[in-house]
């Protein structure tokens, strides 16, 4: 039996009209197909759009992933290997001041190089100084004046003996000069006080003797180890924040006396004269 199908039209003066008619038998199927088609679409748009959200989820973790080893790689750089991406990326013949050639352009961004090398070196341990030693003895001459700088923070196992050696054995002066901070800065410098000052009766280059004498002032009175842990947390994406004209970014200090200084404490009320006193390390 061919079943019988009642619907109605509207005509464009707005009554409806009723309008039998048959619905033949082999419309049927072509009716249910067309059904299931689109609730097969609408199944294929979902599982596409969990497709999708899923795909996205193993790019985010593939990303992590990527940075977390590029992170991991980058903490199990050697000394050596941080002092040799350094000295690629170092430019030794920048140095302007005339015939002394002692200070860096204004716009210079190679120090940034610098100190954040001197980061990730700090948090290389004490196990890195035996690489800090090869360094100042056989890197390139950049190499050579960060390692002494570094053996500052690092070199506390060193003997007097080792130090006095390197210094005796050291040619250039800016190495030289390191290697003095570090005798003062590991507090080894009353100990070796003889062998100072009859290198500072010896030294020719002024600002060697300047540290010489900053050395021995210090004593036995090395750097402690808040100081290596500050630059170990130090993050160096904060580097160069300050800018000419804008805000200065707060940050706090002790002073000379052990107070705690903040410059957001003087916001409004005086001017603030920040110095760097040469050689105080």
């Amino acid at each position: 039996m061919v079943p019988e199908i009642h619907h109605f039209l509207t005509r464009p003066d707005g009554h409806n009209q009723k309008v039998a008619g048959t619905l033949r038998a082999r419309s049927v199927p072509t009716t249910v197909k067309h059904v299931r088609t689109v609730r097969r679409s609408d199944q294929e748009r979902l599982i596409d759009e969990v497709t999708a959200m899923i795909g996205r989820c193993l790019l985010f973790l593939a990303a992590l992933t990527v940075a977390s080893s590029l992170a991991s790689a980058e903490e199990k750089k050697s000394a050596r290997d941080l002092l040799a991406e350094f000295s690629s990326k170092w430019d030794e013949s920048a140095w302007v001041g005339g015939r002394r050639a002692y200070i860096r352009p204004l716009d210079d961004e190679d120090w940034k190089v610098r100190m954040t090398t001197l980061i990730k070196l700090s948090k290389a341990g004490s196990g890195a100084k035996d690489q800090l030693l090869e360094s100042v003895r056989h890197g390139e001459l950049p190499e050579r004046i960060l390692a002494a700088q570094a053996l500052g923070y690092l070199g506390t196992e060193l003997s007097t003996t080792q130090l006095l050696d390197l210094l005796r054995e050291e040619s250039n002066p800016s190495v030289r000069l390191y290697l003095v901070d570090v005798l003062g800065m590991v507090g080894k410098a009353s100990e070796a006080s003889d062998s100072l000052r009859q290198w500072r009766d010896q030294e020719r280059n002024g600002d060697v003797r300047k540290h010489i004498g900053y050395a021995l002032q210090r004593g036995t009175n090395r750097v402690g180890p808040d100081v290596l842990k500050s630059l170990r947390q130090f993050d160096h994406g904060r580097i160069a924040m300050a800018r000419i004209g804008k805000p200065a970014p707060d940050f706090h200090l002790k002073s000379v006396d052990g107070k705690e200084i903040q410059l957001s404490q003087f916001r409004g009320k005086q001017a603030v004269v920040l110095v760097f006193i040469y050689g105080d390390t």
